[in-house]
């Protein structure tokens, strides 16, 4: 992302949408760099659970302690599968201790879903504060306020038919909502410097090496 768009890679921030193209390639371009941002953060969190797992390994924890942390996500057919057990599940009691059983006391089961979203959505933006420079409910926020609504979309779906959602366009549909609104976020979080962050030092990120390499390879052969 940064060497693709190197004013992303400046702690002041700046927009994934790209003002000097003309629309289908500015929202491609977006699209392309949210569904990088989905890799890093996705690689980045399983990557430290698995080093996380070897130290326990290694002082002889039993295996049942290290469960498996996600579960190939690009592959979910459906939002509630999606979320369930595909994408990690680092917050679920939190989620649903302060989110779904309030909300399903209340509201029952879309009650339940969406309180479960809403306290996710407090917590995301609660880590986008922490930057200093305030938080954005208008992405951040209503992005996991959506997938809760997608997940009700999927409960109407069901009552409606008699079938789940699931299959080829189950997934299109759920590669779709969540990349759609996922790259509002990701432009969100983007603005406010959030992709300048650099876990590595410069000269130890493989990922950046290799992208250099392949661009100086590909100007190369121009």
């Amino acid at each position: 992302m940064q060497s693709i768009r190197p004013s992303l890679n400046d702690p002041k921030g700046d927009t994934l949408f790209d003002p000097t193209m003309s629309p289908i390639p500015r929202y491609a371009l977006a699209a392309f760099l949210g569904t990088c941002a989905a890799v890093v953060i996705y690689t980045t969190v399983d990557g430290l659970y698995h080093f996380a797992t070897i130290i326990g390994r290694f002082l002889r924890q039993p295996e049942w302690a290290w469960p498996p942390l996600s579960d190939r996500p690009w592959t979910s057919t459906s939002i509630i599968e999606f979320w369930s057990f595909r994408w990690h599940q680092f917050f679920r009691h939190m989620f649903v201790v302060y989110g779904a059983r309030p909300g399903g006391a209340l509201f029952g089961k879309p009650g339940a879903c969406i309180g479960a979203f809403a306290v996710s959505a407090a917590l995301h933006d609660l880590g986008l504060w922490g930057l200093g420079r305030g938080i954005e409910v208008r992405t951040t926020g209503t992005f996991f306020l959506l997938m809760g609504v997608g997940i009700v979309f999927e409960f109407a779906f069901k009552r409606l038919t008699g079938r789940r959602v699931g299959g080829f366009w189950g997934w299109v549909w759920t590669m779709l909502w969540t990349m759609c609104w996922g790259t509002l976020m990701i432009d969100g979080w983007a603005r406010r410097g959030v992709v300048a962050s650099d876990f590595f030092p410069e000269r130890r990120r493989p990922g950046k090496w290799l992208v250099d390499t392949v661009v100086g390879l590909s100007s190369r052969l121009r």
